[in-house]
């Protein structure tokens, strides 16, 4: 999977946006996430293997206690 960058648009001054103005703003980067979740998701499935487990939000930070006199470190 190639990730292009692109030059990201300055956000608009909310200050002067109307209510309307700022609903259409919320709906369309909305939808921009949803659909970069479906890419990540996508992605993720064409990469899974049933002989691996998948990777849970979550467990990132979460490591097994250490056992007394481990000098694993």
């Amino acid at each position: 999977m190639m990730l292009i960058m692109t030059k990201l648009r300055p956000l608009p001054d909310l200050s002067k946006l109307s209510a309307a103005e700022k609903d259409r703003l919320i709906l369309r980067l909305h939808a921009r996430v949803r659909a970069e979740h479906a890419k990540l998701d996508a992605a993720e499935s064409a990469h899974w293997r049933p002989d691996r487990p998948r990777f849970l939000a979550g467990e990132a930070n979460k490591t097994p206690p250490a056992k007394p006199g481990d000098d694993s470190e």
